[in-house]
């Protein structure tokens, strides 16, 4: 109960005190006996508590009854002691049991005992305080209780320490340490001596051969096991195992009496890694051992009986070195050297030349600056062929760094193609526009609606070349001229046709567009479809190679046909005719004592809405002697290949010649003496599927030469 509320509860009936307060013990003398609750007589020593309800127990767990001369004692003074051994504790509701023994004595040395209750085994609440009260017994006298001191012994419970290794395997038998319940318990490389007491702190890991300390598990916080259910105070020590020890060696042979650094012996034991901490030094094998250094000596190291390198540090071994002896040694250094180092700050700091300069350690030695490739380098702060001086050390602390950056060429445009970098810094964008059938069938190949229409806009952009490592820097795209736009385009007109696209858009191309796209070229399609209400038909044209000038020596002549689709819009009355062929060259026949003006060249009719009409071409023929034998003509006198050669016949629909038809003949006219009829030679056009047929004309003065219309060459 709480001290506080001994003897006043709310209880007022003549009992021990604890009447009406719960789950509360009494230890003491019960000056109210009362035969309902199971007292006996005045002034009994007794051990009572109370249930959860507060009401007394009727049964004591002690009730010892007066002893001989023990009312006096009582009145003069009694000493008592009080002893408590708990047992075990109830995990579900933590409520302690064990032994209470209540003794009193007859004088404060405590050597006589006036009563004891005993060992009393007994289940005290979650809490018990000790108090000591006074009651009046009437009015006649006053009873008084003092404690004049208390002692107790703190709890405390085993703490099991294991010692394993690497794989969790035993490598020493468990240990038991006694720790108070509520401290905090470790285990640790080295003694925590600040924050140690007698039973808790952190202590060293014990010593086990050939193993070091690896690693221990958290410190734990005793707690009893009896009352909290399913504890445990345990801790784990992981050992590394030892796999060798370096140990170094100096020998101070030919270094100067009195030479004064640290010149002993020095060791280390190397360790298997920690899978606890794996980062820990001792983890890590042989850690890197600095060499004493001595001023104008170089120190040389032997390992293991090698032979002896200059070290200043000897290097680190990894997890698992084995023993290692290593012994140094020092050599005088009469002279000592200085290195000046050029650092390319363009380069990760990479060094690209270096010179040397020596002398003795603490003279002060002259070099002079040079570019180690002034075609590829500059230098920083300095200037090539400057002077400087050094004072020279037994260790690195005089070598020079000089800074150099890297030459690079003039950002320009290159112009020559050849230039390795002129295709990555020119770049050309070409629009092309096709003009195609919607009907393509219905046209021959070479005859689409118009030619195809090209337009083109170029970009430059500078590059500049590293001369170090070749890298080359870009400018920014620029268009050329300024001009980043290509021209919008109308589509031509053809009659009898509408097309998909009445004009091409204008091209504006960004010079962050072209820095972007690999794109060069940009086709554009524009699809010409017939317009409504329109007439498909056919017309044959012919042209006709016409010979005279030879008598009846007279080549026939040749008659060559093409064939015109037409369209005619009944609309708007127009009508196109598009050629499905050509006219083929035609090679005038050689005669003797004849010259003649040319071959006729072949001739590609174009697509019109002006309808086509037949041609006459006329080669003549001269004599080249007369009637004496003697030459009149050494040249020809024109070429009929030539420009301007063909000629559309103005008035063919007399000359016997039928357009349109898959016969082209008439009976040709007598010739002058009225005799002679010439049959005509008719050649097909290579490009033209047409057939072609006989045309019969006299080559003679006649009427039918006046018909044609001829054109003379």
């Amino acid at each position: 109960m709480d001290p506080q509320d001994a003897g006043n509860n709310v209880n007022k009936t003549a009992d021990v005190g604890i009447d009406g307060l719960t789950d509360t013990t009494f230890i003491g003398r019960d000056f109210y006996p009362d035969s309902s609750k199971g007292d006996t007589v005045w002034g009994s020593l007794t051990i009572r508590q109370t249930d959860a309800s507060g009401n007394i127990i009727t049964t004591p767990a002690a009730n010892i009854t007066v002893g001989t001369g023990q009312t006096n004692v009582i009145k003069t003074g009694e000493y008592y002691t009080l002893t408590w051994v708990p047992t075990s504790a109830d995990a579900t509701t933590g409520r302690v049991t064990g032994t209470l023994n209540y003794a009193t004595y007859t004088d404060s040395t405590k050597s006589t005992v006036l009563q004891t209750t005993g060992a009393v085994t007994v289940t005290l609440s979650d809490a018990v305080s000790l108090a000591t009260f006074g009651a009046t017994g009437g009015t006649s006298s006053v009873q008084t209780a003092v404690i004049s001191s208390f002692t107790g012994t703190r709890v405390t419970m085993p703490v099991t320490v294991h010692y394993v290794g690497q794989k969790s395997n035993a490598l020493s038998p468990d240990d038991t340490i006694i720790v108070n319940v509520g401290s905090i318990f470790g285990v640790g490389a080295e003694t925590d001596t600040d924050n140690n007491t007698n039973t808790s702190g952190t202590y060293a890991a014990k010593p086990i051969d050939g193993y070091t300390y690896g690693a221990s598990s958290a410190e734990v916080t005793v707690v009893n096991t009896n009352i909290t259910a399913g504890a445990t105070n345990e801790i784990t020590i992981t050992y590394l195992a030892n796999t060798g020890t370096q140990t170094v060696n100096y020998d101070q042979t030919g270094l100067p009496n009195g030479t004064t650094g640290d010149f002993s012996i020095q060791t280390q034991t190397a360790t298997e890694a920690s899978t606890e901490d794996a980062t820990k030094d001792a983890a890590r094998g042989y850690a890197v051992v600095a060499v004493t250094q001595v001023a104008g000596y170089t120190s040389y190291v032997s390992v293991n009986g090698a032979v002896p390198v200059a070290m200043k540090s000897i290097p680190a071994e990894y997890a698992g070195a084995t023993d290692e002896n290593d012994i140094v040694t020092y050599t005088p250094a009469s002279d000592t050297t200085a290195t000046i180092s050029y650092v390319d700050d363009e380069d990760g700091g990479q060094v690209v030349g270096t010179q040397t300069v020596s002398g003795a350690t603490d003279a002060t030695v002259s070099y002079t600056v040079a570019n180690p490739d002034s075609s590829k380098y500059n230098l920083v702060d300095v200037t090539d062929g400057d002077s400087g001086s050094i004072k020279l050390t037994a260790d690195n602390t005089d070598n020079v760094t000089i800074h150099v950056t890297h030459v690079k060429s003039e950002a320009v445009v290159p112009t020559d193609p050849k230039d390795p970098n002129y295709d990555s810094t020119h770049k050309t964008i070409t629009e092309t526009i096709n003009y195609v059938w919607s009907n393509p069938t219905d046209h021959a190949t070479g005859n689409e609606p118009s030619k195809a229409v090209t337009d083109s806009i170029s970009y430059t952009r500078t590059a500049s070349v590293d001369a170090a490592n070749g890298d080359v820097t870009y400018g920014d795209w620029t268009a050329v001229n300024d001009d980043d736009t290509i021209d919008a385009v109308k589509s031509p007109t053809i009659a009898g046709y509408t097309s998909d696209k009445a004009d091409v858009a204008a091209v504006t191309v960004s010079a962050a567009t072209v820095g972007d796209t690999t794109v060069t070229t940009i086709p554009v399609t524009v699809t010409y479809t017939p317009a409504s209400n329109l007439v498909y038909s056919e017309i044959t044209v012919t042209r006709t190679v016409h010979y005279e000038g030879a008598g009846s020596q007279t080549p026939q002549n040749v008659v060559e046909k093409v064939v015109y689709k037409t369209v005619t819009n009944k609309t708007t009355g127009e009508v196109s005719y598009t050629p499905q062929g050509v006219y083929d060259a035609v090679e005038t026949p050689t005669l003797f004592g004849y010259t003649n003006s040319g071959d006729v060249a072949k001739l590609i009719p174009m697509a019109t809405t002006n309808a086509p009409k037949d041609s006459l071409v006329v080669v003549q023929y001269k004599k080249t002697t007369d009637e004496n034998g003697n030459s009149t003509n050494s040249g020809n006198p024109s070429n009929p290949g030539d420009s301007g050669s063909n000629h559309n016949s103005s008035d063919l629909g007399n000359s016997g010649i039928t357009h349109g038809t898959d016969s082209n003949s008439d009976t040709g006219n007598s010739n002058a003496s009225g005799n002679e009829t010439v049959q005509n030679h008719v050649k097909n056009s290579t490009d033209s599927k047409v057939k072609l047929e006989t045309l019969q004309n006299s080559n003679v003065k006649g009427k039918s030469k006046k018909m044609l219309h001829r054109i003379k060459l």
